[in-house]
């Protein structure tokens, strides 16, 4: 068997795999079986213990209805997850000021924040 690393990317498609099967209401056993597949192998897409291919989600996306695209949104808190302890630490004061802003600067600080993680992976 081949070892494939989980990338950050695989870490955010797993957890909206399993907020939107949880918000449409289904368990895991259903959506399993609609999908030919295995409760455990569902448990490890959701888990990202083995990222699901782009041609099952599609067929999971259209089966239950919802836009390929909500599986890749991407929340700050992803991005705070990826990056190191002490760059979390400042990325945290900032998300506290970050309340008074405007959506305009809360959206330049996300951009900064996102660039700082892609830094910190770049170089270590």
């Amino acid at each position: 068997m081949e070892y494939k690393k989980i990338t950050p990317l695989d870490r955010v498609v797993a957890k909206n795999l399993m907020n939107t099967r949880l918000e449409k209401g289904l368990t895991r056993l259903n959506v399993a079986k609609d999908s030919g597949e295995t409760h455990q192998q569902w448990k490890d897409y959701e888990g990202a213990a083995t990222p699901i291919s782009a041609s099952k989600l599609f067929e999971h996306a259209t089966r239950i209805g919802v836009d390929i695209r909500e599986f890749f949104q991407v929340s700050s808190k992803d991005v705070l997850e990826d990056l190191p302890a002490q760059d979390r630490s400042v990325a945290k004061i900032v998300a506290i000021k970050v309340n008074k802003l405007s959506d305009e600067d809360k959206k330049i600080v996300l951009d900064m924040v996102e660039s700082l993680a892609k830094k910190t992976k770049q170089e270590g």
